[in-house]
């Protein structure tokens, strides 16, 4: 049913890719627990997700020009492991109690800077890793992979903070990018 899943390559990339997706959708939800926590406020819960997302509107267009000229794979795993220490930095901060709110905005603001090269390069690595004929099934395969993980990370995260706390979910979430490199 998926010949993409066939070529060894991009099966290594989508298990790497869902479980690092899966991480940030878990990142997600303990970040604006963390946020809660920490403020009780709603605006500041609002402000450190536009942190994380306002980087892809800024930089998104100009990742483009840099994914072109230099190795995707080479990129790939500079953003994921860049990410992962940011990720392991904030948890460790978490669980010794020493995170503040703009500190949480600062690693929001990081990652999603990442986020707007890490994103659009593993859209482009896609045509890479498989032939042309079985492109589309590898598209669609990217596509629910990217889907099934908004599903799960975050169902995953009322478990996993419930039992290990915001630092382990952040620490679980750091251990995940390591999958994808």
């Amino acid at each position: 049913a998926f010949p993409a899943l066939q070529n060894r390559n991009f099966r290594l990339y989508f298990i790497g890719q869902f479980v690092s997706m899966s991480g940030t959708w878990i990142h997600m939800v303990a970040q604006g627990l963390l946020a809660l926590q920490l403020t009780n406020s709603a605006f500041w819960v609002g402000l450190v997700a536009a942190a994380l997302t306002l980087p892809s509107l800024l930089f998104s267009l100009h990742a483009g020009a840099l994914i072109d000229r230099f190795s995707k794979k080479k990129i790939l795993v500079f953003t994921q492991a860049a990410s992962g220490v940011i990720v392991l930095v904030l948890a460790l901060l978490t669980f010794f109690g020493n995170i503040n709110i703009t500190g949480l905005v600062i690693v929001a603001f990081l990652l999603g800077t990442i986020n707007s090269i890490d994103l659009p390069t593993r859209q482009a690595l896609v045509p890479e890793l498989v032939k042309r004929k079985i492109l589309t099934s590898a598209i669609a395969l990217n596509s629910g992979m990217f889907n099934a993980a908004r599903v799960i990370g975050p169902s995953i995260a009322g478990i996993l903070i419930a039992f290990a706390g915001l630092g382990g979910a952040f620490l679980f979430n750091s251990v995940t990018y390591f999958a994808a490199v």
